[in-house]
């Protein structure tokens, strides 16, 4: 595909490629829904226990003895449908966080205990359709998902209930910096049915989203995959992961913008390349041009390749953007100053020190999640 083969071409030169994984001998057959598969590329970076298995295959079996209907009439029957499922979730603990982040499948499996004071902050933040359990269960161990696991979730309940629903995401553009993921449930007459996972409700605001088929959300696994790889500055694995994400969800603003961030910025000059982080940045920027952390990526690949003048003009925009008091302004501004020096970004160097600290803390920790592989 032409906007990969520049990252095959460097992958070439590097000698790096996508190894298969061995396949764990004696395991029971699972069912093949897009929530195992991501849990399965997840097990590569951080522990997947049989529980968390357990606890999806449950969830499985429950959704297919509610007997949903295949087929929905009006919206009506549609909101429904998905609020049983989500009532489904609440009764297992399943609710969105109101403090921290959740970034993998896995960690939305993984039972969490909280107290009596956090439970009820809990049912406070997006969870006023779990505000009854939440507060009937404060000692119950919570299970805490986001747009993109808890949609997982859905997706893998529809594929076993026959239920027509798929993922859609909205890109981050503007002040909503993140990338949203919801559901549509596709109604008898083919008219669409929007739903926020993380609230439990009909979803509004559905503006530039897209359609996300299988290929593309296994693509945006591998990009989180690559994420996870870089937090523990495995460079190899990181670029191995961005390589298969940009092939298999081509139309994904943010899989080309991790990768051009990382090929601009990586510590280890191995895995450092300007031009080709160039190439994937203006991909990144002309798929989701509102965005001024794309624009910030550009700035950095233009400053790796020595184009110093286009790098800081890039910054500013990115600055004007984002506002001078938004999160990571300061950030943008060191960077914009370096521009001005002639000197390219290399603060990825602190953070592949943060990187370390951070996989030392958790590996000394009980409850350690994270492998921490040579880069």
């Amino acid at each position: 595909m032409r906007r990969s083969s520049a990252a095959a071409a460097f992958l070439l030169a590097t000698g790096l490629t996508v190894g298969a994984r061995a396949e764990a001998p004696s395991e029971p057959a699972r069912p093949a829904t897009i929530a195992h598969e991501i849990l399965e590329l997840e097990s590569a970076a951080a522990d997947v226990t049989p529980e968390m298995y357990a606890l999806l295959d449950g969830l499985l079996d429950e959704a297919k003895a509610l007997g949903l209907p295949p087929k929905a009439a009006s919206p009506a029957q549609a909101r429904d449908a998905l609020t049983r499922i989500d009532q489904l979730l609440t009764r297992h603990g399943f609710a969105a966080p109101s403090w921290g982040q959740v970034e993998t499948l896995r960690d939305a499996l993984n039972p969490t205990q909280i107290d009596k004071s956090k439970a009820g902050a809990l049912a406070r933040y997006h969870n006023d359709r779990r505000a009854a359990y939440i507060k009937d269960h404060p000692s119950a161990a919570f299970h805490f998902f986001d747009s993109d696991s808890g949609s997982f979730l859905y997706m893998a309940i529809g594929e076993v209930t026959g239920l027509p629903i798929s993922i859609m995401e909205r890109p981050g553009a503007g002040a909503f910096q993140g990338n949203h993921h919801f559901i549509r449930y596709r109604l008898e007459n083919g008219a669409p049915f929007y739903w926020d996972v993380v609230a439990g409700d009909e979803q509004r605001g559905v503006d530039a989203a897209i359609a996300l088929d299988r290929n593309m959300t296994l693509g945006y696994a591998r990009w989180t995959r690559a994420n996870a790889w870089l937090r523990v500055a495995s460079y190899r694995r990181a670029t191995a992961d961005f390589e298969a994400a940009v092939k298999l969800a081509p139309a994904n603003a943010g899989v080309f913008n991790g990768f051009a961030w990382m090929l601009a910025t990586c510590p280890d000059p191995l895995y450092r390349n300007g031009d080709y982080a160039v190439s994937y940045a203006r991909i990144a920027t002309q798929l989701a041009p509102a965005n001024p952390a794309y624009e910030d990526t550009l700035a950095a690949a233009l400053a790796a390749t020595g184009q110093f003048a286009a790098a800081r003009a890039a910054e500013q925009s990115a600055i004007k953007e984002r506002g001078v008091t938004g999160d990571g302004a300061d950030e943008y501004h060191h960077r914009a100053k370096l521009y001005g020096d002639g000197e390219p970004y290399l603060a990825a160097r602190r953070e592949e020190q943060i990187a370390r600290d951070y996989c030392e803390q958790f590996s000394e920790s009980p409850r350690a999640t994270l492998q921490c592989p040579a880069p």
